[in-house]
């Protein structure tokens, strides 16, 4: 039965109801075209798949390839090189990255950040390591509000039992160590970089102790002024 519709078809693409179709048996197939210049070239139209009765219900595109291998998709405009692309990379039949970005290949003329997604769910926006973060961006971030959920605060300097380290004590502190204490160093900076939540509970404990030992230089201040 498939023969015979094969048949058909054949017959009805040689008449003029198929004259801007070519399937040659080898070379390119033009839809729309009787001269692709790819190997599969639809010209003034869209490409449709459907998988209405399978699962998952969607398209997938198998790629059969050892060792290095990138393949994707990817808009061009007047064959003047790649606007945007996605696709993934592997090495050794192993996926290394997905990525979405424009200059994926070297004969590109454009450029832009690439967004990368690991297999471990790590994301990287303009690098292909995000490294252990789930999101790594290589740039500056903005953004109208950062929401940073914490599990607990500094609240409990004001606690009756809290020990506040006399001003002596801090002085003595900074002069051997030249930083605040629980506050991390420049070198633990530079090399491990802040924990944005964690930085403002301890700025936050820097601000609540500053502000005990005002009120209690302020009644000494009202003591004396009393005498």
């Amino acid at each position: 039965m498939k023969f015979v519709y094969c048949i058909v078809f054949v017959s009805l693409c040689s008449g003029q109801l198929c004259a801007q179709n070519i399937f040659p048996s080898s070379g390119n197939v033009g839809i729309g075209t009787s001269t692709p210049n790819q190997r599969l070239h639809i010209n003034g139209g869209n490409l449709k798949l459907t998988n209405p009765g399978g699962y998952p219900y969607g398209v997938n595109i198998d790629i059969d390839f050892a060792g290095g291998w990138a393949r994707e998709f990817s808009l061009s405009y007047g064959g003047t090189g790649k606007l945007f692309a996605f696709g993934m990379l592997g090495l050794d039949s192993v996926m290394q990255y997905g990525y979405i970005g424009g200059n994926t290949t070297a004969f590109s003329p454009y450029s832009a950040p690439w967004m990368t997604f690991r297999p471990n769910g790590n994301i990287g926006i303009g690098t292909i390591a995000p490294g252990t973060y789930k999101l790594a961006v290589e740039g500056t971030i903005g953004a109208r509000k950062v929401k940073v959920t914490q599990s607990a605060w500094a609240d409990f300097v004001f606690e009756p039992d809290y020990h506040l380290p006399s001003l002596q004590e801090l002085e003595q502190y900074i002069r051997e160590h030249r930083h605040l204490p629980d506050i991390p160093t420049e070198q633990e900076v530079l090399a491990e970089g802040i924990d944005l939540g964690e930085m403002n509970k301890k700025l936050l404990q820097k601000v609540e102790e500053l502000t005990l030992h005002v009120i209690d230089l302020n009644n000494r201040l009202k003591a004396l002024e009393d005498k």
